[in-house]
């Protein structure tokens, strides 16, 4: 052996050099990074145990950055530090809160069955309808560009501008309208462009009575204590026959109150139904029992359930 080959600085030099050449046979893999999926990240979550339990329907952001909840009992307010709660007691019209909608003026507005509400300058105030105790849910809110708000309603579509609200319906609900909210400005939508329901349920092989309630589109177990106003009646139909007339609200179908009503009018054919009925004026309550049979004839409603604004 070579003596050069045994000094331990020449063997160390060999090495080396095949360790550079064959790092230059087989190239490393190119390095990526692995990006973290910032959803899945723990510390960007946080749970609200005030909220667990409250039956929570709707949100929305104030102008103060606050943070509002719709829940069965009322609405309640996050200010990023500490909780608020408000009832019908302090001002609500009606519970649960179906719908919120912030204004840019720092006005917040919320809807349950009974109508719409205004929380202003601290406090809640009722918006509409005022001074009378119709039913009139309120499904859905949305700002418009020019500061208005849209309502829709199971009434129809309600137009809130400054000093002026209006009523877009139909002529056949725009004439109980008018005798339960004298004053308000309507405006009927035209024949033809609104659904016209049959009274008869020919393809689900039911009967009903001829009789139409108001219900908005979140009806439930929750909102059974608010009675079912009578607004449409077939002509010479089982509903009519039995003495009902428009305003009476019904409380019970069959000793239960329902969450649909209007639903609850169908039934197999001949059938009975009995109604518990409450009329504005009269003290106590009425039974009403009423055989289900074919009725015939069309009705017109403008249930409205979401509004939007385009560009």
């Amino acid at each position: 052996m070579d003596p050069m080959l045994r000094h331990p600085c020449v063997v160390l030099c060999v090495c080396l050099v095949a360790g550079l050449f064959s790092s230059c046979l087989f190239a490393a893999e190119p390095y990526v990074p692995v990006q973290v999926d910032p959803v899945q990240e723990p510390w960007r979550w946080a749970a609200f145990p005030e909220l667990k339990g409250q039956g929570l329907r709707c949100m929305a952001e104030a102008a103060d950055s606050s943070v509002w909840f719709g829940t069965d009992g009322g609405t309640m307010r996050y200010d990023g530090a500490t909780w608020s709660s408000f009832s019908p007691e302090d001002g609500l019209l009606g519970a649960p809160v179906y719908t919120l909608c912030s204004m840019d003026n720092g006005d917040l507005y919320a809807g349950s069955e009974w109508g719409l509400s205004c929380f202003r300058n601290g406090r809640w105030q009722r918006v509409f309808p005022v001074g009378s105790q119709v039913l009139w849910p309120i499904n859905d809110l949305q700002k418009g560009v020019d500061g208005s708000l849209w309502a829709a309603t199971a009434w129809g579509a309600l137009h809130f501008s400054q000093g002026d609200t209006v009523l877009y319906t139909t002529r056949e609900m725009g004439q109980v309208v008018a005798s339960l909210v004298p004053g308000l400005r309507l405006v009927y939508i035209p024949e033809g462009i609104v659904p016209t329901p049959d009274w008869w349920y020919p393809h689900w092989n039911v009967d009903g009575i001829g009789v139409r309630v108001i219900e908005g589109s979140w009806a439930s177990l929750r909102s059974r204590n608010a009675p079912r106003m009578i607004w449409a009646l077939a002509p010479g139909g089982p509903g009519e026959q039995a003495g009902l007339q428009i305003g009476d609200r019904i409380l019970s179908v069959d000793g239960t109150p329902p969450a649909w009503t209007n639903d609850a009018f169908k039934g197999p054919r001949e059938s009975e139904v009995l109604l518990t009925v409450e009329r504005p004026g009269q003290q106590g309550v009425l039974d009403v029992r009423i055989r289900r049979r074919k009725v015939d004839g069309q009705y017109t409603e403008c249930a409205v359930y979401s509004v939007h604004e385009d560009r």
